[in-house]
């Protein structure tokens, strides 16, 4: 994650030398603006598209909408280009990424027609960029090798290192550590040689190549980077770029057992966190500092730490949820203000709104990751050096044990704690969702977004069930599938219909690895049928079953609805409900069998 926010911290900044305009402020760029005809009214119009890019989105797209009318009048294809290339970077700043390759896509077109290399590899630099946020490595490959090339053959080393960042980023996450060091280096010595007076571009380009030295473990080499990194940003005053590589070196310093150098830098990081007010660099140090205790065996000042990391964890996600929600609340007063006039925007905004929804889910999602990665982690490392400590002395185990069982109820404290704050957190999705449905008239959109919610509350019980037993790290299952039944039954009680569930559940145990997927496919089962199996009936019947012998569990699903057509192949099948059920069936590496397809009869076996 620290990796992520400096390599991200890179490419804007070389992203804002490549792209900043000359021709002073924005009033003075409107005052020109006003005065000036065809091709200089089009740069300006460019100029003032990037201005308001990061500020106003409405002026933005006023003068991007200027900027494709001249470029058609003047029937330019380089200023065609040029519009699609803006329009794809304003794409992207919005996470709109499909729009944003389509524009790349057609700003390269116009670009090779006029043989405008510079145009060429920001273009295809931006689409490996987008290819790489998404995850999709080996399609982002193709398009920073094409901005690699073209930069060499046309002399434009600027151009070349954005690609070769990019590039580096993206071997790192596909581990190959060699290469990225390599990739890394090369963009260094253009920026050293090309654009030295970008101090912050080198500054960040020394602390991610640190990055990678802290990966490989050679901690002095990272230290070296790091501390050029740092002293860059010292001279610039840069007091994020300061506190963001202190951490770093702290990191550095502790794989090397300097444990007062490694204090030193935490405290910078802390010191720095605190004049800037940021969470996230307050909340960094004190991870810093956790790791620091930990290893030196004070384990009451590793907890102390801990406690503080989590609290500014806690303080940084609330803070996120609230920017959400304001904007969430925002966004509604400004569509039912702007309803009656913007009639034809309807279906952009519909898709908009959804995209927000899917990018607040994930945002929650990977901040409870994080956390509970964080969390385990830590305890398997203290649970690694409780064994160590076993070995010592009987007088020193007999105090040592004491602390043990302290640290224990501590750590079951801190676990169901966890559990208990992961099942708050994923309520607070599905209340977002309520709030997203009573947006959206689509009844399709409505549905989906049901589900959706039905599949988060189904996961939300799971954890509800942990964190209320004494086991956490199982779940009972007859008591899960009994609360999520029930809460699913409220779904049947509708247009008169009588729905009645049979159970028999035998008390198995289940992993939290296997309990989840066997939540959801019930609860996608359950969904279906209300659906589509009574549609035509006035009451029906749905039955489970699960049954455990040895280590094989089997669970049956039917009810005595309309059944399916006997040539239903289900693998085939492209509703997201069917979608679902069958990958998480491969995820628990189960067999579905369809027993009966009218009345339905469906078998699920695997392992437990």
């Amino acid at each position: 994650m620290r990796f992520l926010l400096q390599i991200c911290y890179s490419l804007l900044l070389f992203g804002l030398s490549l792209s900043a305009s000359a021709q002073g402020s924005t009033e003075k760029l409107r005052k020109q603006f006003a005065k000036a005809q065809g091709s200089e009214k089009f740069e300006l119009s460019i100029s003032l598209v990037k201005n308001y890019m990061y500020s106003n989105n409405d002026s933005c797209d006023y003068f991007l909408q200027v900027a494709k009318d001249i470029a058609s009048n003047l029937n330019n294809d380089r200023y065609k280009g040029t519009y699609h290339l803006t329009h794809a970077k304003i794409s992207k700043v919005r996470s709109n990424y499909n729009d944003a390759i389509n524009h790349s896509l057609k700003a390269i077109s116009y670009f090779e027609a006029v043989g405008f290399s510079e145009g060429i590899i920001e273009s295809n630099t931006i689409i490996g960029h987008i290819y790489a946020l998404r995850g999709e490595f080996d399609k982002s490959y193709p398009y920073y090798d094409i901005s690699i090339q073209k930069a060499e053959q046309a002399n434009l080393p600027l151009f070349k290192i954005n690609a070769l960042i990019g590039k580096g980023n993206v071997l790192y996450y596909q581990d190959s550590i060699e290469l990225a060091e390599q990739t890394m280096k090369e963009a260094i010595n253009l920026t050293e040689k090309f654009n030295p007076l970008d101090k912050k571009a080198t500054a960040g380009l020394y602390t991610n190549t640190g990055n990678l030295y802290l990966h490989k473990k050679d901690y002095l080499e990272a230290v070296s980077h790091y501390q050029k990194g740092f002293n860059i940003y010292y001279q610039l005053n840069d007091k994020y770029g300061m506190s963001l590589t202190a951490y770093n070196i702290g990191d550095a310093f502790l794989g090397l057992n300097e444990y007062d150098s490694a204090k030193k830098f935490y405290n910078i990081n802390l010191f720095l966190g605190q004049e800037l007010n940021s969470l996230e660099e307050i909340k960094y140090a004190y991870k810093g500092f956790t790791n620091l205790y930990e290893q030196q065996g004070d384990f009451q000042s590793a907890l102390e730490s801990y406690y503080k990391y989590v609290a500014y964890a806690d303080s940084v996600r609330d803070d996120q949820y609230n920017a959400e929600l304001e904007a969430l609340t925002q966004n509604f007063q400004k569509n039912q203000q702007l309803k009656l006039s913007e009639e034809k925007l309807a279906h952009s905004e519909e898709v908009r709104a959804k995209q927000k929804v899917i990018n607040i889910i994930l945002t929650s999602g990977l901040v409870i990751v994080f956390i509970a990665i964080i969390v385990v982690f830590i305890l398997y490392r203290r649970s690694v050096r409780n064994r160590e400590l076993l070995l010592a002395t009987s007088k020193e185990i007999e105090e040592k044990n004491i602390k043990i069982d302290k640290a224990l109820q501590q750590k079951e404290t801190l676990l169901k704690e966890v559990h208990h704050r992961v099942k708050n957190n994923l309520q607070l999705i599905a209340s977002l969702l309520n709030l997203q449905s009573a947006t959206i008239t689509d009844e399709t959109a409505q549905s989906a977004i049901n589900e959706s919610k039905s599949r988060v509350q189904a996961i939300a019980l799971m954890h509800k069930g942990l964190y209320q037993d004494d086991n956490y790290n199982s779940v009972e299952l007859d008591t899960y599938i009994n609360e999520l039944v029930e809460n699913l039954r409220t779904l049947s009680q509708h247009a008169s219909k009588t729905i009645n569930f049979e159970l028999d559940i035998e008390p198995v145990h289940l992993n939290i690895d296997k309990s989840v997927p066997i939540g959801l496919i019930i609860s996608e089962l359950i969904s279906n049928s209300l659906k589509h199996a009574f549609a035509e009936k006035m009451s029906g019947e749905i039955s489970i079953s699960i049954k455990k012998i040895q280590d094989k569990v089997t669970l049956t699903y039917a009810d005595d609805g309309q059944g399916l057509p006997e040539d239903f192949d289900m693998e085939s099948q492209e509703s997201m409900g069917f979608t679902v059920i069958n990958a998480l069936t491969d995820q628990i590496e189960g067999s579905l069998i369809v027993q009966s397809f009218s009345p339905f009869n469906l078998e699920l076996i695997f392992f437990a």
